[in-house]
This record gives structure tokens, sequence and C-alpha cells, in this order.
């Protein structure tokens, strides 16, 4: 295979099947160093480098520009590569967008400008949940029974005085209110004709 041919395989890999991709790097040559012949050069190299250095003080500086020089071009192919690799990336895993796109974006603006249009409650509107702390019994159930337009009678006077944490939503059926509070231990609730009767 040219070298031509897998320079355009390698720069639009998304035009060749996958077969085609691997039979590309399996036929490229890739020269395998010698491992020892390799340290040998360096190690001799480097002692060459270090015998001259204290003789010529301009190859010092030579060197030492050039090995930053080295570094620095390293580090940018490194960060060119990772550049590349990224976009690549993002440019196959990318969604194509489908025939019905528009139509779904479309209803999800509608959507969004629904949500927006509806109104904020205002300050002025009456809460919704009312919270009682360390309230006393009669406290609680006058207000409930001015809510629900009921009346409270108390069978043992003692009852009136328990004192309980008790949150209250507005929302809340009667019946749903009264079988909170008899989940109590020392409170039970009946209704009957529009009357609250507490045991």
């Amino acid at each position: 295979m040219n070298k031509e041919r897998q320079q355009r395989m390698l720069l639009h890999p998304h035009d060749y099947t996958d077969e085609e991709l691997a039979r590309m790097l399996d036929s490229t040559d890739i020269p395998v160093p010698d491992v020892n012949k390799e340290w040998e050069r360096f190690s001799s190299s480097r002692h060459r480098v270090q015998e001259s250095v204290p003789t010529m003080k301009k190859a010092k500086v030579y060197t030492l520009n050039t090995t930053v020089r080295k570094m620095a071009a390293s580090f940018i192919g490194v960060l060119m590569l990772s550049g590349i690799t990224y976009a690549a990336v993002q440019w196959f895993s990318s969604p194509t967008p489908a025939k019905g796109a528009g139509e779904e974006a479309a209803l999800i603006a509608d959507t969004v400008v629904t949500q927006k249009q509806t109104p904020l409650p205002s300050e002025s509107q009456e809460e919704t949940v009312r919270i009682f702390e360390n309230a006393e019994l009669s406290k609680i159930l006058g207000e409930i029974a001015a809510h629900y337009q009921y009346e409270v009678t108390y069978k043992q006077e003692e009852a009136r005085h328990l004192r309980l944490y008790f949150t209250w939503d507005k929302t809340s059926k009667i019946e749903d209110v009264i079988a909170t509070f008899n989940k109590f231990d020392r409170i039970h609730i009946t209704q009957e004709n529009r009357k609250l009767s507490v045991e």
C-alpha cells in the first residue's frame, strides 16, 4: 500500500471500512529499534558530552538550549495530538439531526414558553401549609375548625392544653386531618354533623 493512500486513510477514516483500515495498519512496516544498540549509542553520546562540558562552556549552553527546545517541541506535539484526537472523537460522536428534529425543537420551545407564562404565586395569596410549633391543641383545632367551618367540643379539659408540633396542609380534606390527629396516642377526634369531638 503506498504512503499517499495510507495518509488519505488516516486523514479520512470514515471513507473506509473497518477491514480496509485493519489491512492498512497490518501492512504498515514500523521498524523496531534494537534496544541494546540504542542504549550504547545514548550512553556513549552522554559520556562524550560530559567530558566536553568542563572544557567548553558554550557547549553546555548549546546542549541545554537544545534539550529545552526538544522538550518544548515534544510537549507541543503531544498537545496537538491530544487536540486532534479530541476533535476527531467529538466529530464522530456528534449526533446527526433526524428529520423530525425541527418539530421536536418547536414542541420543546412551546413547552418552555408555556411554563414561563404560568404566573408565580404572589405573596398576597394565602399559604397552603401552616406549621404549629409547641401550640395548644385548642389553638390548633380552633384554626382548623374555622377553616372547615366546624365546631369543636372537648370531653376532657386537659385535652385542650396538650401541646403539639403539627403541620397542617390546608388543601387536605378534614377527614385526612382528623386521621393525622388520631395517630397521636393521647388524642382521639370524631366527626359528626359538622362537629369535632375531642376525647
